[in-house]
């Protein structure tokens, strides 16, 4: 798994990347209340060295993700990880995209051949 596309060529196939975009769309509690929740958006890109693990992936990784992931939090001391307390749930709201990424691939590498790309809104429930 990686967090750049820089880091995904200079490795090996098959790969996922997973970033958030800096922008997130805050939305009203309630009508009438001053809170905000906030919905992040998680881009995740598959790189496969075919089309078949393409698919076999992206069935497997949204299956996984289907009943949400754990969300812990990192107290770091000297460079190293100290501390991991789980503090609440990542939960899929709703599956923006879900396609292959590149269409027309007969020119380009065997990293961009077999992207997929699902875009998901989530919230992050506190424990």
């Amino acid at each position: 798994m990686e967090l750049s596309f820089v880091d995904v060529y200079k490795g090996s196939l098959p790969c996922i990347l997973i970033e958030e975009p800096e922008t997130q769309m805050p939305q009203r509690l309630e009508v009438g209340n001053y809170k905000f929740l906030k919905y992040p958006i998680i881009n995740i890109r598959i790189f496969a060295t075919g089309e078949g693990q393409r698919k076999d992936l992206k069935d497997w990784l949204i299956d996984s993700l289907e009943n949400g992931i754990n969300y812990y939090e990192y107290t770091i001391g000297s460079g190293v990880v100290t501390v991991k307390t789980l503090a609440g749930r990542i939960e899929i709201i709703q599956v923006l995209e879900d396609r292959k990424e590149l269409v027309n691939v007969e020119n380009l590498s065997k990293y961009d051949r077999n992207r997929h790309k699902f875009s998901l809104k989530c919230h992050v429930s506190k424990s």
